[in-house]
């Protein structure tokens, strides 16, 4: 069988088997599932598993690029509103779409694929957002170190979010962080 990805069984088999890893990552840690797990939780054949991805890790790899596909189009379509208004949009479609995502980041996730999303946003940041906010290091290794610095606030706060259950709206978090965080950290000179 060749693989159509315009389909309509080969996307519904592709979808099942994302809604079954989804649901694994809830009850286990992504070192702990196997593919014969994904497969049983699909109702999916191996042979039907390796039509879609090559293991558990292109699996991830295959969502975690549409995901940053879409996520790019969110921050482009936004641009001239703001980076608060980009980032809680950002937030709202990790909330809305991005649940995968949001359990690898989480404690139950590897440390290889929190690594590799980290690393996709400091390209990004360097990228787009830089340019954008006309944020400028009077070097590469100062801009190494802000992109360092700008890419980790970012993954702590979604960190403590993630974990904490999402208990605040994106909107709630943008505003926790804009009203009370950055003025904080003005007030301490850090920033």
């Amino acid at each position: 069988m060749v693989k159509n990805k315009q389909d309509l069984r080969f996307v519904k088999s592709e979808q099942r088997i994302y809604a079954a890893f989804e649901e694994l990552l809830r009850k286990k840690n992504f070192d702990a599932i196997t593919i014969r797990d994904i497969c049983n939780q699909s109702s999916t054949s191996r042979s039907g598993f390796y039509l879609h991805f090559e293991d558990k890790f292109d699996l991830v790899r295959k969502y975690q690029d549409n995901f940053i596909d879409h996520g790019m189009q969110i921050m482009q379509e936004n641009s001239d509103l703001g980076l608060p208004e980009i980032f809680k949009n950002l937030l709202t479609y990790l909330n809305d779409q991005g649940e995968i995502i949001a359990i690898l980041l989480s404690n139950r996730g590897s440390i290889e694929i929190q690594s590799q999303i980290k690393d996709h946003f400091r390209k990004n940041a360097q990228k787009n957002i830089f340019p954008k906010y006309n944020l400028k290091a009077g070097s590469k290794l100062e801009e190494q170190y802000l992109t360092a610095m700008i890419s980790g606030a970012f993954f702590g706060i979604l960190d403590e979010w993630i974990n904490s259950g999402k208990q605040e709206s994106p909107e709630q978090l943008i505003q926790l962080i804009s009203n009370e965080v950055i003025p904080s950290f003005k007030k301490s000179q850090l920033i």
